[in-house]
């Protein structure tokens, strides 16, 4: 639904500003067609990946456009959403990725230091 949403507005409105984060004293900016293209893209490096309908795909990360980004581009690809809260111990990261059975992991860069030599070695990782 969400999805589908993005869709429509990036088919009737691709120069409208769709997300905003403040960066220092600046705000970077994405459009709706710029959203669109970027989870289209996503999607596709995930099921070239070999994520399929069904799968796990866990996202830890602080509140950003990439993980709406990502967030979308699993939707797509008619997997799972497993999110992980950032404030999480390693201990509670661990439990929740072998309990969850995620395929794969975006992994914000402000996170990866934190858990990078706790994760599973076949999980896949995607850092901004």
């Amino acid at each position: 639904m969400i999805l589908a949403r993005i869709q429509d507005a990036a088919a009737r409105y691709p120069e409208k500003v769709a997300i905003q984060m403040k960066a220092g004293d600046r705000y970077q900016k994405y459009s709706y067609g710029d959203v669109l293209k970027q989870v289209n893209s996503v999607a596709s490096s995930l099921v070239q990946q070999g994520i399929e309908k069904g799968d796990r795909v866990a996202i830890l990360s602080e509140n950003r456009p990439e993980w709406m980004i990502a967030y979308l581009a699993v939707v797509a690809c008619g997997a799972v959403i497993v999110p992980l809260d950032a404030q999480l111990g390693e201990k509670e990261v661990l439990l929740l990725l072998s309990s969850s059975e995620a395929k794969a992991v975006f992994v914000s860069a402000s996170c990866l230091e934190a858990v990078r030599k706790r994760l599973p070695a076949d999980h896949s990782f995607r850092s901004r």
